[in-house]
Parts: structure tokens; C-alpha cells; sequence
């Protein structure tokens, strides 16, 4: 299978992996946003924040478990077992701090506590999951895990969603978060183990493998730790310096924004082995996945922040309803960093496939610290649009200093020249756009769509490589011989 295929096959697999967990979160945010409002709509999104935050603060040894099980596939099961037990120890004690952080220190009303409480349970087994995710993802294998997380997010989003039509409480939504999660981790874990065998009881207490690579779980264990302080701090500052509502106003743009951010989510998480192994064996590929990423990523993303930034105002009310248009303002100024994590993603991935995962680190320690003092400085007096501006200028800080660090050290690449064409359509299709903004909002997109696509063929931002790579995916999906 050409790079190209593999690309294609791997990120539509991934792409469910990402947006299937996602896509429970998003709906049932917004069915509950309609029918309770912004207020209950803001306690879920505090409870889901609350669980993102703690499950990413471990979320490094899946990135680290992805790229050693991509090199040394070998000690597929060797990893499993240590870090399952890693993953165990270090869950249960997180839950311990969430509970005492929610209870005791920000001591948020019963009503608000209690739904956080039971839905971040989901903490321990999302964990666990998680570690046979990434072994099964290092061995390029995603088909079935994006089964099983589909078949659990029906579970955590039909559930919630009925229980929220029909006048259920916050708790008992997030009692079914619990059950899906549990759901997910059994059926995970089933699947690795038939695939890898039953880990043997030497395996459990032999540490070597973890041993060997231990000087680079502190700073993967930071990347996420500083990605999650970075992006969930304007949340948790909201949520102590104004009303629910706010926080509900705020993760209404938010959800919308990063809905479509899981895109290039999916992409990290299908190149990400292709580009440990490049780099291993082939380091003069890699250099053309850079660019090829960058480009393709580009095309999709540019006319997605535009379209947003334009169209904020109709497609808040589409989705929430009249009661969320402060929303509008909040999801205008989010639009150009839907740009900047888009193109973020192969700069951030090179760096930890070439072993400079310490930059990568003190980068997001920038970004952070620049977040957190803006959301303190601009958070009491704007609120949701404070935040949104904080996190615009701490993304756009992270994703200059990562890609002018790979650019100028690690594998030189013309951005602008890259982009330049998805560029030129962009520019021509928010002018087709803005037009027809006052006309019913799904049709707007649709005319964005079309004429975006048929600008960038006349301007040659679709190139015949492209054609023919996508003819030679087709043609081998339909089983039909293709050239390599």
C-alpha cells in the first residue's frame, strides 16, 4: 500500500476514533442546551472538562506507547501490561485529587458537584482503554477500535439524549457516561489481548521495556500535562469567576470549533506511525509527509476558518437555538485558532518523531503560562470572549515557535508557497459567502463548498499527483489492481 492509500485508509478509521467519543460529548451538549438551557447546558460542560483534563494529564503515555509499539512491535504485549498497570495506579489517584479539587477547594454548589463527580468516574476505565487503544493504534490497526468506540458512544449519547428528553437529571446522564465507558474499556481490551495474546504473569512484573524508554515518559507525560493546562484553564477560571451560563456560552463555541478540529485530530493519530517509522528507516520521506501534511491540511482548514468566522452567527443559531447568541461573538474570535491546530500537526508530530519531544515541551510552557495570564487578566471583565482571546494567542505563539523550529532545524518547508493556491479560493469563496450570508445557513455552506472546490482546480491547487492518488486509493478500496 503507497503512502497515500495507507494515509487515506488509516485517517478515515481514525477519523472515527477521534470524532466517535467526541460526537456523544458535542449532541448531547447541545440537546441539553435546548431543552435546559445555557446554565445546565455549562454543569455538563463542566463535568466533561473535568474528565478531559484528568485524562489527558496521562494522555503523553499514549502518544509514548503509539511510537515505541511503531518501532519495537515486537513487545506489543510487553507494553500493554506495563502500562496498564501504570495507567491504573496513576487513575485511581487522580480521581482521589478531582474529587477533593471539586469538593473542597472550588466547592461548587451540590447541583454542580455531584453530575462532575460521577461522570469524571469514567476517568478510570476511559484510562484503561486507552492503553490497549494505543498499542492496537502503534500496530496500525484501526478498523475495530473505531467499532468499538462508535458502539460506545451510541451507548453514552442514545441513553443521554433519551434520558434528557425525557426530563432525567444531570447525575443520571452522567451514570450513562460511566456505563459507556465501561463498555468501551471491556470490549478494547478483548480485542487486544485476542490480538496479542493473554499477558502472561511473568510480563505483569517485567518492567524492561518501560525501563529502557523511561527517560522520555517525563516529557511526553508534560506535553499533555501543558496541553491540557493550556487549553481547559479558561474553562475552570469561567467557572469561578461567573455564572454556569457563561461556561455554557463559552463551550458552545468551543464544541462547534473543535467539532471540526477532531479532523486533524484523526490526521495526527494516522500519520504519527508512519512518521516514527520514516524516521527510523526512510528519513528522506518524511520530509515530503511534512509537506504533503501541511499542504492537504491547509486546503481543508483555511476555507473551514473563514467559513466559521463569517457564518458564526447563523450557525449558532441553527444549532442552539436564539438563547446562545453571545455564543456568536466567542466562536468568531476561535475561528483562526481551528487554523493554527490544524497546521500545528505535522510540525509537533516531527518533533517527537526526531526525539526533541524537550522542545516540544518548553514550547507549551510558553503557550501556558501566556494562556493562564490572559485568562486572569481578561477573564472578569469578558468573560467567554476574554477566553476565547486568551486561547487565540496562546495557540498562535505555540504552532509559530514549533513550526519555525522544525522549518529552520529539523526539515526545511515553504508554508506560504504551500498554501498559496488554498489561499487565493479561499479569498474567492468568502466573497461568494459573505453574499449569500443572509440566505438559509446550509445552503451558504454548500455554495461555500462548491465554489471553494471549483476555484482551487482553476487555480491549480489540485495538482495531477493528487488526482492520481486518489484514483489509485479508489481503485484498490474497489479491489481493482493499481500501480504502486
Amino acid at each position: 500500500m503507497n503512502t497515500f492509500r495507507e494515509l487515506a485508509h488509516d485517517s478515515f478509521f481514525s477519523a472515527i476514533v477521534h470524532l466517535a467519543p467526541r460526537f456523544a460529548n458535542v449532541f448531547v451538549f447541545i440537546v441539553i442546551g435546548r431543552l435546559a438551557g445555557p446554565a445546565q447546558a455549562g454543569i455538563f460542560a463542566l463535568a466533561t472538562t473535568y474528565l478531559l483534563i484528568f485524562t489527558t494529564l496521562m494522555r503523553g503515555l499514549d502518544d509514548l506507547t503509539i511510537r515505541e509499539v511503531s518501532r519495537q512491535p515486537d513487545l506489543a504485549r510487553n507494553y500493554l501490561a506495563n502500562f496498564l498497570l501504570l495507567r491504573l495506579a496513576l487513575s485511581g489517584a487522580l480521581y482521589g485529587v478531582l474529587v477533593l479539587v471539586v469538593r473542597n477547594i472550588f466547592a461548587y454548589p451540590p447541583g454542580t458537584s455531584t453530575p462532575i463527580i460521577i461522570l469524571t468516574l469514567s476517568l478510570v476505565p476511559d484510562s484503561l482503554g486507552y492503553v490497549a487503544l494505543g498499542v492496537m493504534l502503534g500496530s496500525q490497526r484501526f478498523k475495530v477500535p473505531a467499532v468499538i468506540l462508535s458502539f460506545a458512544t451510541l451507548v453514552k449519547f442514545g441513553g443521554g439524549a433519551i434520558i434528557a428528553i425525557e426530563g432525567g437529571s444531570l447525575a443520571q446522564i452522567a451514570w450513562m457516561w460511566f456505563a459507556g465507558s465501561l463498555i468501551s474499556m471491556a470490549l478494547m481490551m478483548i480485542y487486544a489481548i485476542n490480538r496479542l495474546g493473554w499477558i502472561r504473569p511473568g510480563e505483569w512484573t517485567d518492567w524492561t521495556p518501560l525501563r529502557d524508554i523511561w527517560q522520555a515518559t517525563a516529557p511526553f507525560l508534560l506535553i499533555t500535562i501543558l496541553t491540557t493546562i493550556e487549553s481547559q484553564t479558561d474553562t475552570l477560571v469561567l467557572s469561578n469567576l461567573h455564572n454556569e451560563a457563561e461556561v455554557g456560552f463559552y463551550n458552545a463555541a468551543t464544541t462547534l470549533a473543535y467539532s471540526l478540529a477532531l479532523i486533524s485530530q484523526a490526521y495526527r493519530l494516522s500519520v504519527y506511525p508512519m512518521m516514527a517509522r520514516f524516521s527510523a528507516q526512510t528519513p528522506d520521506r518524511l520530509s515530503r509527509l511534512n509537506d504533503q501534511s501541511l499542504r492537504y491540511l491547509g486546503m481543508l482548514v483555511l476555507p473551514m476558518g473563514v467559513g466559521l468566522f463569517l457564518l458564526a452567527p447563523q450557525i449558532v443559531e441553527l444549532v442552539y437555538g436564539s438563547r446562545f447568541q453571545p455564543t456568536a461573538l466567542v466562536l468568531r474570535l476561535l475561528s483562526p485558532v481551528l487554523v493554527f491546530m490544524f497546521l500545528n500537526v505535522p510540525s509537533a508530530r516531527v518533533m517527537l518523531v526526531k526525539d526533541h519531544q524537550g522542545m516540544n515541551t518548553l514550547f507549551l510552557f510558553f503557550s501556558a503560562v501566556l494562556n493562564i495570564g490572559l485568562n486572569l487578566t481578561f477573564d472578569p471583565r469578558l468573560g467567554a470572549q476574554g477566553a476565547a482571546f486568551a486561547r487565540l494567542c496562546s495557540f498562535s505563539l505555540n504552532f509559530l515557535l514549533t513550526y519555525l523550529f522544525v522549518k529552520y532545524l529539523l526539515l526545511p518547508s515553504n508554508l506560504l508557497g504551500l498554501l498559496s493556491r488554498p489561499l487565493l479560493a479561499t479569498l474567492g469563496m468568502s466573497g461568494i459567502v459573505w453574499i449569500l450570508r443572509g440566505q438559509f445557513v446550509l445552503m451558504t455552506i454548500i455554495a461555500g463548498v462548491i465554489s471553494y472546490c471549483v476555484i482551487l482546480w482553476f487555480v491549480g491547487g489540485i495538482t495531477q499527483e493528487d488526482l492520481n492518488m486518489l484514483r489509485s486509493a479508489l481503485m484498490r478500496r474497489k479491489g481493482q489492481p493499481a500501480a504502486e
